[in-house]
């Protein structure tokens, strides 16, 4: 289903954001996570988030699976690490977000090799955000 309005692309002074028929593209070579499109959104496509971001400067990002999760201020429970996309990664950034923390799981899929790429392309086009992998 495509996007029914260009607020969000309107928004942006990067013009990063594309709508169209197919939905909404973000082009993460020149989007500088500024955030503007975000609140501009009237439906919140750009925030799929049922719960509040931690205030915090570095967060967890984590799925019901993980066991002893690494104690940091603010942890964001997703239903799978498959779900810490781009989108969630401007999101953060645009909350003032700098370190995110993730850590395999296998029930997921994400460990080892896989999450190492994972987290290799949520940095790419992701300035001013560090995302670390911990051990279990």
């Amino acid at each position: 289903m495509g996007a029914r309005c260009s607020r969000c692309s309107e928004a942006c002074p990067e013009k990063a954001v594309t709508v169209s028929g197919e939905g909404i593209e973000i082009d993460w070579e020149r989007c500088t996570s500024c955030g503007k499109c975000i609140p501009a959104c009237p439906t919140e496509a750009l925030a799929p988030l049922t719960q509040p971001i931690p205030e915090s400067s570095a967060v967890q990002v984590a799925c019901p699976h993980q066991q002893g999760l690494v104690d940091v201020k603010g942890r964001l429970l997703l239903p799978g690490l498959w779900a810490f996309d781009h989108t969630l990664a401007l999101i953060l950034a645009a909350r003032g977000i700098s370190l995110v923390h993730i850590q395999g799981c296998g029930q997921c899929g994400m460990s080892g090799t896989a999450l190492e790429e994972h987290r290799r392309r949520l940095l790419d086009g992701q300035p001013g955000l560090a995302i670390e992998i911990v051990e279990a």
